[in-house]
C-alpha cells in the first residue's frame, strides 16, 4: 500500500503505465491535473477500491510518479533512534524543503517523545551565514548523547561535515541518521551514514 500517485495524462502512454503501476498496489489518493479529471476516472472507477481524486496543477515533471508519506519517514526516524536507546533527539529541517520537510519533523517528535525519548527539539536550517550559528547554538543546547534525525541525506552529510568543523564526534557524541537511502552520498561519507530507504 503506497499514499498516493501522481496521474500525468500528457504522455501518450499514460494508461499503459497506470495499469503497469497499480496492479496489486492500493493507494489513498490520486493527484490529477484538473483539466483531466474525466479522462481518467473511468481508470479509477475499475480499481476494486476507491481512491480520492485530487485535483491540482501539476508541477511535476511529465509522468507518473508516487508520493512520499513524509509523516512514515519521521515516525521510522524515530523507532531507528529509540530502538537503539538514544532518548536525547533532534530533528534538522530545511527551510526551502519545508512541505515536506515540517510534516517529517513533527512525526519524528511525535513518535520519539510517545516512544518514551527524553527530548525531541527540531531546527529549521536555511542554510546561509546568519543561520550557521544558530545551528552551532542548538546543537551545543541538545543533551548528550543525542540522535538528529536530517530530512534528507544531503543535509545529512552536510551536518556531518559541521559537526567535523566544530568538533561534535560522530556517531559517539552524535548520531546522524538521513533519509533517502542515497548510496553515493551515505557510503562515501566518514564516518557513513545510516538513512531510511525511501
Amino acid at each position: 500500500r503506497i499514499p498516493a500517485i501522481h496521474v500525468d495524462v500528457a504522455l501518450p502512454s499514460w494508461k499503459r503505465e497506470f495499469a503497469a503501476l497499480t496492479h496489486g498496489i492500493r493507494f489513498d489518493y490520486a493527484f490529477v491535473h484538473y483539466d483531466f479529471i474525466e479522462t481518467v476516472r473511468p481508470e479509477l472507477d475499475q480499481l476494486p477500491y476507491r481512491p480520492r481524486l485530487v485535483s491540482h496543477r501539476p508541477n511535476t515533471p511529465t509522468g507518473i510518479g508516487f508520493m512520499v508519506d513524509n509523516a512514515a519517514v519521521g515516525v521510522v526516524a524515530a523507532e531507528f533512534f529509540l530502538r537503539r536507546g538514544l532518548l536525547n533527539l533532534g530533528y534538522l529541517g530545511i527551510e526551502r524543503e519545508a512541505i515536506h520537510s515540517l510534516p517529517r519533523g513533527r512525526a519524528f517528535c511525535r513518535t520519539a517523545i510517545h516512544g518514551g525519548a527524553n527530548t525531541c527539539r527540531e531546527f529549521v536550517w536555511s542554510q546561509n551565514v546568519a543561520n550557521t550559528a544558530k545551528l552551532l547554538a542548538y546543537l551545543e543546547a541538545l543533551p548528550k548523547p543525542c540522535g538528529i534525525f536530517a530530512y534528507n541525506d544531503l543535509t545529512a552529510r552536510n551536518l556531518l561535515t559541521f559537526c567535523r568543523i566544530y568538533g561534535f564526534a560522530v556517531p559517539d557524541t552524535i548520531a546522524i541518521l538521513g533519509a533517502d537511502d542515497d548510496e553515493s552520498l551515505c557510503e562515501a561519507a566518514t564516518p557513513s551514514l545510516s538513512s531510511v530507504a525511501i
